[in-house]
């Protein structure tokens, strides 16, 4: 039923996109399935000295990945800034997971660019390199000090990729054991 935007009339691809946008949203607002995730207050209390953040149930609900990611970088930046000289960790486990989701990349990447500056060690842990896109490979590599490898036989060109090493230093890698 939207007829305007910006005090002139839509056009009809404008009419389409709001009407699609307004059958999107339907279900968020209220006491819906998708309305109980992000129309309450926040359960999360910043103060806790220690916080847990589970992402598994995600890739069950897509529409909620965004969502859910968008939330929770907001809460991790509030939590990051707030006493910027305290020494603070971010720990991402199952990484691969995680990165399939283009809002939850830019977070990590976001933090691996700027976290430093509040005083966070950021950890990434992942048994898939290869499924870490080349962006988030790029974004990550130039912000990443410490390399902690074990054997991915399968991963040696994506270990190689992200870490630059020499094809002297990659035959060794490749004999690893443990």
């Amino acid at each position: 039923r939207v007829d305007q935007l910006g005090g002139r009339q839509m056009k009809p691809e404008e009419k389409a996109r709001a009407q699609s946008l307004g059958s999107n949203l339907q279900g968020w607002p209220g006491n819906t399935y998708l309305g109980q995730f992000i129309d309450r207050p926040t359960s999360v209390d910043l103060s806790n000295r220690v916080m847990f953040f589970d992402t598994q149930g995600l890739d069950k609900a897509p529409q909620l990945a965004d969502v859910g990611f968008t939330i929770l970088a907001n809460l991790i930046w509030q939590r990051v800034q707030r006493e910027p000289d305290r020494r603070k960790v971010i720990l991402f486990d199952e990484m691969w997971s995680v990165l399939k989701y283009p809002t939850a990349a830019e977070l990590v990447v976001d933090l691996a660019r700027r976290a430093r500056a509040y005083g966070v060690s950021l950890g990434i842990c992942t048994n898939s390199l290869k499924e870490i896109s080349d962006e988030v490979m790029a974004g990550l590599k130039d912000n990443i000090n410490f390399h902690f490898l074990f054997p991915l036989p399968k991963e040696t060109h994506a270990v190689q990729q992200l870490t630059d090493l020499p094809d002297s230093a990659l035959d060794h890698y490749r004999k690893l054991e443990y």
